[in-house]
């Protein structure tokens, strides 16, 4: 029964230490869930612009229904070809591009310390 308050103190102690790295990484998975959520959010307003508009009954029945459609699948298969080759802020310039309407303006990436500190 010794070993156990023992260890449960050592616990305690190890915890202490985590608070300050756990701080920096969910302040830092906070930024990425405000992201997502945004473009989430852009584009459920871009869907319901183009649905109350009238824009997917004139495009249903065009050939252009087809290059709207699956354009997002063609961008996503070119960014995960080039994923290796391309940094993070030549791929968001590269989606700004392809969407003119939407807000996809390009954010600095993490410093080089951050970043080797995220991926361990």
């Amino acid at each position: 029964m010794r070993n156990y308050v023992a260890s449960d103190a050592r616990e305690k102690e190890a915890r202490r230490g985590l608070d300050s790295s756990d701080l920096g990484l969910r302040q830092y998975m906070l930024r990425v869930y405000n992201y997502m959520a945004g473009g989430l959010a852009l584009t459920g307003v871009i869907a319901y612009v183009a649905a109350m508009s009238g824009f997917y009954v004139s495009v249903a029945a065009t050939p252009l229904f087809w290059v709207v459609l699956l354009a997002p699948l063609g961008l996503v298969m070119f960014l995960s070809f080039r994923i290796e080759s391309i940094s993070l802020g030549a791929a968001q310039i590269r989606l700004s591009q392809h969407l003119p309407d939407a807000d996809a303006t390009p954010r600095q990436p993490p410093p080089l310390g951050e970043r080797l500190r995220l991926r361990l």
